[in-house]
């Protein structure tokens, strides 16, 4: 069931790109209006679709000067889930709000 006033995709942002890699990605987004969030298995393709985003995210994050790339990678990976944490649980929880329909008759 989808719920037209939110948003079907969550948003992670980017590491800032050096110079040499302005054609990467900044953000990516997360969709899910396909998914039925109230179901395990929904809720378990979204957190692989956000898996994924988080490794498209972070694997620019070994450009950071100073930093071990994995060390990096590692430290990009938390501070994403951390992001979108607050998203992912509002679409969960609005996934199992029931939807009322209100019909007037004439």
């Amino acid at each position: 069931m989808f719920k037209s006033i939110l948003p079907f995709a969550l948003l992670l942002a980017g590491v800032h790109a050096a110079p040499a890699q302005a054609d990467m990605p900044r953000d990516v987004r997360v969709t899910y209006g396909d998914l039925n969030l109230a179901s395990k298995s929904g809720t378990r393709e979204l957190d692989r679709r956000i898996s994924r985003a988080i490794d498209e995210v972070c694997s620019f994050a070994a450009a950071e000067p100073g930093r071990t790339a994995a060390l990096a990678e590692k430290q990009c990976r938390a501070r994403k889930q951390g992001e979108v944490a607050n998203q992912r649980e509002a679409a969960l929880a609005s996934a199992r709000t029931p939807v009322s329909v209100a019909a007037s008759a004439y």
